[in-house]
């Protein structure tokens, strides 16, 4: 198209190219068998590219459901991790508004005795 050899519209709603015009070319009889032959190694190599493609595709698809697997056990051990968090901290709530000296367990201390005075030699 670029080098005016042919004209033509490409029709993309039912994916043809329209030639109008084009430039005839005289090919030699001795001429179409190397056509042939580099047409078909085109076509070889289109289907091994097509193949590496579709192989990275694979790969691509099982590497990412192996990051998807591993995400998902990460989140679950995270979910573990809070609720062990969540008990504890209010297991430790529980114990730290419990009074550690209930009233009826209070004894009289030092000061109100005598026992001081003993420690310093006085009675």
């Amino acid at each position: 198209i670029y080098a005016g050899i042919i004209q033509a519209k490409l029709d993309q709603k039912n994916k043809q190219l329209e030639v109008e015009c084009f430039i005839g070319r005289d090919v030699k009889v001795q001429a179409i068998e190397g056509m042939v032959g580099k047409l078909e190694n085109w076509c070889v190599n289109c289907a091994s590219v097509l193949q590496s493609v579709e192989d990275q595709i694979q790969r691509a698809n099982q590497t990412k459901g192996e990051c998807v697997k591993e995400q998902e056990k990460t989140d679950q051990e995270v979910r573990q991790l809070r609720q062990t968090l969540k008990v504890a901290t209010s297991e430790h709530d529980e114990h730290m508004t419990m009074d550690p000296f209930p009233k009826q367990q209070m004894k009289k201390g030092v000061r109100g005795s005598t026992a001081h005075m003993k420690f310093f030699g006085k009675k």
